[in-house]
Formats: structure tokens, sequence, C-alpha cells
């Protein structure tokens, strides 16, 4: 038996339907790309984008990306900013874990100590 007929309105309804085959990313206002140095024009932080992506939203992806990338020295400012923007120790706890099964536990392990030292500069 084919379960995708009877999964895919459930996954549709969570994570929204897919895109077309066709698609692509011009029109993106995120991801927009002008002329052949790929420079992107318009990002999270455009006026119209910006309403529709809290801030904590796109400090957690840039710490997430930090992290897969394994830039380390680099998660300290970002992660700090990121719970200035209401992002809680649980969350970041979570997010980092999380991050372990699709990044590598190397990379998410080695954010562990630098996050934990955060998280003690903050209670004091």
């Amino acid at each position: 038996m084919c379960y995708r007929p009877l999964g895919q309105p459930a996954y549709n309804n969570f994570v929204g339907p897919p895109w077309p085959a066709s698609a692509d990313w011009r029109g993106n206002p995120t991801l927009e790309l002008q002329g052949t140095k790929g420079k992107v024009v318009r990002r999270w932080t455009s006026s119209e984008a910006a309403h529709s992506r809290p801030a904590r939203d796109r400090s957690l992806v840039t710490v997430s990306a930090l992290i897969a990338s394994g830039q380390g020295a680099q998660v300290p400012y970002h992660l700090n900013r990121a719970m200035d923007n209401d992002l809680t120790q649980a969350q970041a706890a979570e997010a980092i874990t999380h991050l372990a099964f699709y990044v590598g536990w190397p990379n998410a392990m080695s954010a562990l100590p630098v996050a934990k030292e955060l998280f003690e500069k903050r209670a004091r």
C-alpha cells in the first residue's frame, strides 16, 4: 500500500505545499540575486521581510548556520544576540541538540561549551 496519498495532506498541513518542480528563486525577496556575482539585494532585514521573520528566528538561523559550518568562534556573539532577541536558554540548548542529528555530533558538541559559558556569563 502506498502511504503517500494519506501522508502528503498531513505533511502539507504542517509545512506547507511542496514547491512546484519548475519553481526557482526569482521573485523571492529573501533570495533574489542580482547579476552574476550573486549579490543578495534583499535580505531578511528588508522592510517587507523583517516584519514576517522575528529577530529571534533570524538570530536562531544565524547561530544554526555557524554551528553547522563549524564556525565556533562566531557562535558566542551571535548566540548572545539571539538571547537578546528573546531566545531562551532552553530553546538554544534544544536547537543545539536538534542540530547534532543533522550537522554532525562534533559540530554540535563543539558549540555546547561555548553556549554553557555564555549562559553562565548572562546569569551573573
